[in-house]
């Protein structure tokens, strides 16, 4: 390397060094602006608004205030400071909840897991959802769709009926299963609509997962799924999966309308879900329509995907 280029790069580096801190709080602002006003209605801006979720904005602002404070601008500084804490503030009354949870009679127990393909081992995927000792699981990123993996499911848990894995999709219920269809959300997502018959009554059940890139809007795929939600409203409804978008999401307002989402309802602490172990979006979530109560959600901790599972209890 010459000593020019050496210069270049030197140079190139101190630019970009004194212009950190602006880019940074530039970034953390305009994020803030789109989460007070369009929030992921317009397709580019949206990226932002998923992209940058309030704890990294806090931490955004955090490392700009710090790079200011050390070079003594202590109004920016101060500045950014003030733009963390709220965004902390923010994060923490948007996303944390505390429900006392009335002693009495249960009933059935729901899980939800983005099993993350199995990365971290199908055999520990499997001990984490017998230790829930659930009456209902839904999976997705479960496996391909071959005999190899469907005998795996029914081997693990042979008291379960078990329906997948189709598109990544597994049911399993200890009672009867009838899988009804398996469909698209569009160019958006997929969804598998099963029949279960749990506790002397059939419950309907859709299992969702909505596709992760950031440069496509969710609205097709979740008007889809509330549709289908409108059709099956006089009956119990169950949905649940990884929605890829946050529950602050606009395009999640119309299902809200609808539905109760078990971890608003009867929830406690922060309902984050990904990544772990650091999670800072509200991805995986299980919804219920009127026809069934909510006894109590947690979010465990488990270590075998990027997604924490939601187990929901049924109130009799």
């Amino acid at each position: 390397m010459t000593m020019g280029t050496r210069e270049r790069i030197t140079r190139t580096a101190k630019t970009i060094w004194r212009g950190l801190p602006s880019a940074l709080l530039a970034w953390v602002i305009a994020a803030l602006l789109v989460r007070l006003t369009i929030r992921d209605r317009l397709p580019l801006l949206s990226v932002l608004f998923y992209m940058t979720p309030l704890v990294v904005s806090a931490v955004l602002s955090g490392i700009a205030a710090l790079i200011w404070l050390r070079r003594h601008c202590w109004r920016l500084s101060g500045l950014a400071g003030v733009l963390a804490l709220l965004s902390l503030v923010w994060f923490h009354f948007s996303t944390y909840a505390h429900h006392y949870v009335v002693p009495g009679p249960t009933g059935e127990r729901v899980v939800f897991w983005n099993a993350g393909r199995g990365v971290m081992g199908w055999d520990g995927v499997t001990r984490n959802l017998q230790d829930f000792d659930a009456d209902l699981i839904g999976l997705v990123e479960a496996g391909p769709h071959n005999q190899q993996m469907e005998r795996f499911w029914r081997d693990r848990f042979p008291d379960y009926q078990v329906r997948g894995p189709r598109d990544g999709m597994v049911l399993m219920a200890r009672g009867t299963v009838v899988e009804k269809t398996m469909g698209d959300l569009g160019k958006g997502g997929k969804c598998g609509y099963y029949w279960v018959h749990l506790n002397g009554q059939w419950v309907e059940v859709l299992l969702v997962d909505i596709k992760s890139n950031p440069f496509r809007s969710r609205q097709e795929a979740l008007s889809k799924l509330v549709r289908v939600a409108d059709q099956l409203s006089d009956r119990p409804l169950i949905v649940m999966g990884d929605f890829n978008t946050p529950v602050d999401s606009a395009f999640v307002a119309p299902l809200k309308e609808r539905l109760t989402n078990a971890f608003q309802a009867c929830g406690n602490g922060y309902n984050v879900t990904w990544p772990v172990p650091i999670p800072v979006l509200s991805l995986d979530q299980v919804w219920v329509n009127s026809h069934l109560k909510l006894g109590s959600c947690e979010l465990p901790w488990a270590w075998r995907s990027d997604h924490r599972p939601v187990v929901v209890t049924l109130s009799k």
